[in-house]
């Protein structure tokens, strides 16, 4: 039989505590806001359908929408990818043992979308991101005249083409633009396709209501862990 070390041990009971159902919890409702806030940018952006059609729109909610799921989906990110922490050793075994646990949960979803760095670094590195195209910009790495979308929401990437500087066809670059037809966010040349970021979210919380389905009546409110002596099983007091 085998014998469970000192760090399984205690994983084995921190899973069995209320501070398992934080962890699955938390899952669960940052999988939620991607879901639910990709599908509504979804339907306020949808391209138009006629030919030679197109608009460009200045819509702040909305960009602040798709910061907040990229930052969401970045917390999912942390929740279920294994890394190095600069914790304390009994932290970083837990972590080990959470990702390992939680991944488990998930089994059988996709998380590729989920476990791209993209969605971080676009939140997280978007200062670096600037100084970058500044940089290339200055250099005439990037062509110039040079038309830069910021905070943008485009119908399809090519329109910006149609204008003209000084009688030149300038060059398109998207500092931060969300193309509608693609459903791409586009952050200083890199892009994030963010249908499928969804619909690995809405697997996720699919497969949480399944197991909990009190999940899918609830609003997310607040909640008190109460721990006791027992809720650790035998483990140090």
């Amino acid at each position: 039989m085998q014998v469970m070390g000192e760090y399984d041990q205690l994983w084995a009971a921190v899973q069995g505590s209320p501070f398992w159902g934080v962890y699955v919890g938390e899952l669960y409702w940052l999988a939620r806001h991607v879901d639910e806030g990709c599908t509504r940018m979804f339907g306020a952006t949808s391209p138009l359908a006629g030919r030679g059609q197109g608009y460009v729109r200045v819509d702040r909610a909305l960009h602040e929408r798709l910061l907040s799921v990229l930052l969401a989906a970045a917390r999912i990110r942390a929740l279920v990818r294994p890394r190095q922490s600069e914790g304390s050793r009994d932290e970083r075994e837990v972590l080990k043992r959470r990702t390992t646990a939680l991944k488990q949960l998930l089994d059988g979803i996709d998380l590729g979308p989920v476990l791209d760095g993209a969605a971080r670094n676009s939140v997280e590195h978007f200062d670096e991101y600037i100084d970058g195209v500044a940089t290339k910009s200055y250099r005439g790495v990037i062509p110039r005249p040079t038309l830069f979308a910021v905070d943008m929401v485009l119908s399809t990437r090519r329109l910006l083409e149609k204008f003209e500087v000084e009688g030149d066809h300038p060059t398109t670059y998207a500092i931060r633009a969300y193309v509608a037809d693609e459903r791409v966010f586009c952050n200083c040349g890199r892009e994030l396709r963010l249908e499928p970021l969804r619909d690995c979210c809405a697997a996720i919380r699919a497969r949480v209501e399944l197991l909990l389905p009190d999940f899918a009546k609830e609003e997310r409110g607040a909640s008190m862990l109460v721990v006791t002596q027992a809720s650790f099983g035998r483990g140090p007091a």
